[in-house]
């Protein structure tokens, strides 16, 4: 059975496959799974594969427009 993530802010349902995985900075394994829009400063997180912590900064890709 599929889990769905519901976002309250906007009330869309967040589908799994839409996400990005944001590498370990430290041994490149999945860390985060984010989205296109997702913006992050200064957070805290653990690799839970080399047991180590780093501050992650993430800014929203943004398109271009022609």
């Amino acid at each position: 059975m599929q889990k769905i993530s519901y976002n309250t802010t906007r009330g869309d349902i967040l589908n799994p496959s839409k996400f990005i995985w944001y590498p370990c900075p430290k041994c490149g394994s999945h860390l985060l799974a984010i989205n296109k829009d997702t913006e992050v400063k200064n957070l805290p997180c653990k690799c839970k594969h080399c047991k180590r912590e780093s501050l992650i900064t993430i800014e929203p890709i943004s398109q271009v427009l022609n």
